[in-house]
């Protein structure tokens, strides 16, 4: 088994919260295919990974650098850059189709079952879709809450955004959540109606909560 995770490289927190998924799904099956897609620093993902590289009989934690969204262009620490966000998230539209392109390709040739983890990029239903791979979303968020709110240029990302995060499996709804407007779903059915069940989970994150809630629909 391979998992495939796509991380945003918009800050440290997504990619904080998926490598400590990451090392818990490495405890418990330690012959499985880790690979992080990112953008993300590589000193960075090797200090949030090293608990999962310690596990005795580990095997490998790869690395594709791949840019998988933009999420928001900063003005400073804590303003956002409009215009620029719009600039990046239309060059990453002119560019997708090549990294999708080639990630199919070197999954392809790896051999192995994908199930593609993502925090929270909305182009990773894309990739799922290509390879017929099972999706899991990783957030408290998704881009279509912050573009929503960031204008009407940004209507159709946002538009956009929600489309794909409603190709789902599994979402993984983490603690100090924005509103989800997503629809997990069970494909290939699609149904638009969509039974959750919630079940209690250990964190998943690094800022210290101590549950989280899985969201499964069937």
């Amino acid at each position: 088994m391979l998992i495939y995770a796509c991380v945003s490289g918009h800050g440290f927190g997504h990619g904080s919260r998926t490598a400590s998924v990451l090392i818990a799904l490495r405890a418990l099956r330690p012959d499985w295919h880790l690979v992080v897609s990112s953008t993300l620093p590589e000193a960075f993902l090797t200090t949030a990974l090293e608990a999962a590289r310690a596990i005795p009989g580990a095997g490998r934690i790869g690395r594709r650098l791949c840019r998988w969204d933009v999420g928001v262009v900063q003005a400073d620490a804590l303003g956002a850059d409009a215009p620029a966000t719009l600039v990046a998230l239309e060059a990453l539209e002119r560019q997708l189709s090549a990294t999708l392109a080639a990630e199919v390709a070197w999954l392809s040739d790896q051999g192995e079952a994908v199930l593609v983890l993502a925090d929270v990029p909305p182009a990773a239903a894309q990739l799922a879709r290509a390879l017929g791979a099972p999706l899991a979303w990783l957030a408290n968020f998704g881009w279509e809450a912050i573009y929503g709110a960031m204008g009407p240029a940004f209507a159709p990302w946002a538009e956009a955004a929600l489309g794909l995060y409603r190709q789902g499996d599994l979402l993984l709804r983490c603690p100090w959540r924005c509103r989800w407007t997503g629809t997990c779903r069970r494909w290939p059915w699609g149904s638009p109606a969509a039974r959750r069940i919630w079940t209690p989970a250990p964190c998943v994150a690094s800022w210290g909560c101590r549950r989280t809630q899985a969201a499964a629909c069937w």
